[in-house]
């Protein structure tokens, strides 16, 4: 699924101090306050790399995480998609 479409299909919600990912990515100091927010409703997507490929893995993850986003839309736990 691109980002384009997981986007729209999720209601990603934009960062006011955004610029990566057009404005929606939150790196992992400024998204504290929304992972307080939206934890266990299933809005949490941590943007991962890993072997040189980048996915969306819904929840909050640790490992190989480069930040998150925050949607509208819950999703099931565990959802991975590469963009």
């Amino acid at each position: 699924m691109s980002f384009e479409k997981w986007k729209k299909e999720y209601k990603a919600i934009k960062n006011e101090n955004g610029e990566i990912f057009d404005g929606y990515y939150f790196g992992t100091e400024e998204a504290i306050d929304n992972i307080k927010k939206y934890k266990g409703r299933g809005k949490i997507w941590t943007l991962i790399e890993e072997e040189g490929e980048m996915f969306l893995v819904s929840g909050i993850r640790f490992v190989n995480r480069l930040g998150y986003f925050f949607t509208r839309k819950s999703s099931n736990y565990n959802k991975i998609i590469k963009i």
